[in-house]
């Protein structure tokens, strides 16, 4: 959807170090995200603003006194960074964020502990660093608590991080995380439509409709059943196969 701001947006640093503003530019918005510490709002141009309590790096800005949580930003803000890249999705998690570019790039910043990053570092990444090991182009993100996933144009799933739940898809929790993009192998190769990642599990939609699931504890991705216990309704002592068209999913 896109709605405008009811106030303009004055993101801080833009007018120098003391903080400075658009003045009375209206910046249309087409994306919002948020999760327990901070929120992201992406306009129709591809600029991204963050807000929030930015300990750890989640929320993309680069001054130590923002990312070291000693004050938090209250007002939108521009990641910088990103400034030259025109990103045309963002999901926020509680201790990461990741975008995307309209090149089909993946781009992680925040907290790297239990690889949720997509790539090796230290303890925290304060501003956006492309997932360089990402070789298909993107059209989907998801992040959530301790993990990412993603999907390609191809319609391959890759996901990566915590797979303390089985929330990867790998079939087996006996790695505790997964640092770098793995291709769900269980989700049968260019099938995959959109994902959406929760704390403990992740959900898929298929292109043929098919929703499937896999995390808390249920390591192995399984498929959804809708309609009742045997997808038939009975009206008028005829039966009816009851297919609803699913066209989005969310966690």
């Amino acid at each position: 959807f896109e709605q405008p701001l009811a106030t303009p947006v004055a993101p801080f640093g833009l007018g120098g170090e003391d903080g400075g503003s658009l003045g009375l530019a209206l910046e249309k918005v087409c994306q919002v995200s948020a999760a327990k510490y901070h929120s992201c709002a992406l306009t129709a141009s591809g600029q991204l603003y963050t807000w929030g309590f930015g300990r750890g790096g989640r929320l993309g800005h680069e001054a130590f006194h923002v990312h070291s949580g000693m004050q938090a930003v209250l007002e939108p803000r521009l990641v910088r960074s990103l400034e030259k890249v025109r990103v045309v999705s963002v999901s926020a998690a509680k201790h990461h964020t990741v975008c995307l570019s309209n090149s089909g790039d993946v781009w992680s910043w925040g907290n790297i502990k239990e690889g949720r990053l997509g790539y090796s570092g230290v303890d925290t990444q304060p501003s956006p660093r492309k997932v360089g090991s990402i070789m298909a182009k993107v059209v989907c993100i998801t992040a959530a608590n301790k993990h990412t996933a993603v999907v390609t144009a191809g319609g391959d799933l890759l996901t990566w991080g915590s797979n303390s739940k089985g929330q990867l898809g790998y079939g087996s929790t006996e790695a505790g995380y997964n640092g770098t993009p793995r291709i769900v192998e269980a989700m049968k190769s260019g099938s995959v439509q959109m994902a959406s990642a929760s704390k403990n599990h992740t959900v898929v939609l298929l292109r043929s409709g098919e929703v499937w699931t896999f995390g808390h504890k249920v390591i192995t991705p399984a498929k959804v059943a809708f309609g009742g216990r045997h997808g038939v309704e009975f009206h008028n002592d005829h039966s009816a196969i009851f297919r609803p068209e699913i066209v989005e999913v969310a966690a």
